[in-house]
């Protein structure tokens, strides 16, 4: 029996969201006027680890911070709720990635992000703790291509120690440019689900269409590709299966964290070994109450909450 449900990796870092700004004022005057801000913790990680604690699984977030205040508030949040923290690495040497979010209307946003020569460059293979792996029956990895220091090969052998252990392996992804996907080849034969959205699945294959993206994907040893298509849900593809996973309709407030909602909803399936349309819903829940509040890892507060989302829908 494993002692840990899910064990998350990758970034972490703190977001400061900066609410009711005007959107095509904010660039052209001096003074602009908001009505909130909010100070919270983010980065795809913590934010999987936050929504699957409170979902009420016993996870393990590893990632690195630095020795600061900031670096403290995420140990604080994340410790608060009852996620195991012996595997965050506390940095000295680095102070802690942070991201400042303006958000205007509609959902209008724009990013800040302070990530150079910070906590986010240099977690690398040496921050992995091997043992904690293979305790786990979930390893999710957030940050694939996201995190410069660390290489294909740790990830690889990451991914291999958990498949060894009989963990399932599952990757989010994060991109805003064409980027080959040569680097990762290594690492794809190890994942069994990838939850790229559609737009980041064509920047990484150079492909267009769910469909070719995802026979790709399939191709290089991925073996459950989970596209996130936005407002029209999600289309999963193995190598026997084809669904289309229709969304839970709502108001946007703030899409921030949305897929890594996603995700954390879809991983809490796997770890009560549910069917797959099932966690797909379940995620879709998921991802439909984060963007309806203020923040990448506010919205989710409980197992209930998401069921009733899905009971209603």
């Amino acid at each position: 029996m494993k002692s840990t449900d899910v064990v998350c990796i990758g970034l972490s870092c703190v977001d400061i969201s900066i609410v009711g700004v005007d959107g095509d004022k904010f660039f052209h005057q001096p003074l602009n006027s908001a009505d909130t801000l909010k100070f919270s913790v983010g980065g795809d990680a913590t934010n999987e680890a936050l929504t699957l604690a409170r979902l009420g699984h016993k996870v393990k977030l590893m990632t690195r911070v630095g020795h600061d205040f900031l670096g403290h508030f995420i140990e604080w949040t994340v410790k608060s709720q009852g996620i195991d923290k012996s595997t965050i690495r506390i940095d000295d040497s680095v102070e802690t990635t942070t991201a400042i979010l303006v958000i205007g209307k509609n959902d209008d946003r724009h990013y800040i992000w302070m990530g150079k020569d910070r906590s986010v460059s240099t977690f690398c293979g040496a921050d992995i703790d091997y043992e904690a792996l293979k305790d786990a029956k979930v390893v999710s990895l957030g940050s694939l291509m996201m995190l410069p220091s660390l290489k294909a090969e740790d990830i690889a052998k990451a991914f291999r120690t958990a498949k060894e252990a009989g963990a399932i392996v599952c990757a989010d992804i994060a991109l805003g440019r064409r980027t080959p996907i040569d680097s990762i080849l290594p690492v794809l034969p190890y994942v069994d689900y990838f939850f790229p959205n559609l737009e980041e699945g064509q920047l990484l294959t150079g492909l267009e269409t769910k469909e070719e993206i995802s026979e790709y994907l399939l191709k290089c040893g991925v073996k459950n590709v989970v596209l996130k298509l936005g407002g029209q849900g999600c289309y999963i593809r193995n190598s026997d299966t084809e669904m289309i996973v229709p969304p839970y309709y709502v108001e946007p407030v703030d899409t921030t964290g949305a897929g890594d909602n996603f995700a954390a909803g879809f991983i809490s399936g796997l770890v009560r070994d549910l069917p797959l349309l099932e966690c797909a819903k379940f995620a879709s829940a998921c991802a439909s109450i984060a963007v309806q509040h203020v923040g990448a890892s506010t919205g989710v507060k409980s197992m209930e909450q998401v069921q009733a989302v899905i009971d209603n829908g």
